[in-house]
């Protein structure tokens, strides 16, 4: 849908996902956002609904009821972009994802094969049972996850020679 250039400025002026402030998602809602965004393609009225519902339930938006389809949209996207809470690791943890993540190879985050075996399952079984995180099971899932647990983890670990 293309918005012409006061259509574009009304929706941003609608924006109601505060600035300044960190990611407040959890990992768990930042997926039911995804979700809830990929089923607009089909939903129709009831789909921009049930986001418009996350958004003010969920996410504590202050977005109006009477918000058109293209400022719910257009909050949702804002928040997805904003990410999600990223947990704290022990220094032990750490380096134990550390060491497992440099073995397995880089996936897109699309991929979504998970064997049975290999580095990638043993990434999977180490965020899931070992530590208690929730993440979709998929190789690119996996490993974008653990990619963001490190780099957000590491500046507290990492030793500078």
């Amino acid at each position: 849908m293309e918005m012409d250039e006061q259509t574009t400025s009304n929706v941003m002026s609608m924006n109601v996902v505060p600035d300044g402030i960190p990611a407040w998602l959890s990992y768990t809602e930042h997926r039911q956002l995804k979700t809830l965004i990929l089923a607009l393609d089909d939903g129709g009225p009831s789909a921009i609904a049930a986001l418009w519902g996350f958004l003010v339930n969920v996410s504590k938006l202050k977005l109006p009821a009477n918000a058109s389809d293209e400022v719910v949209r257009f909050n949702a996207y804002t928040l997805m972009r904003r990410g999600y809470i990223v947990e704290s690791l022990t220094e032990a943890e750490y380096l134990a994802l550390k060491v497992l993540y440099l073995q397995a190879e880089p996936t897109n985050v699309d991929d979504m094969d998970l064997h049975e075996t290999g580095t990638h399952r043993a990434l999977y079984n180490m965020l899931t049972r070992t530590f208690g995180f929730e993440v979709e099971a998929g190789r690119g899932p996996v490993w974008r996850r653990a990619q963001k647990l490190l780099n957000h983890n590491g500046p507290s670990f990492e030793r500078t020679t």
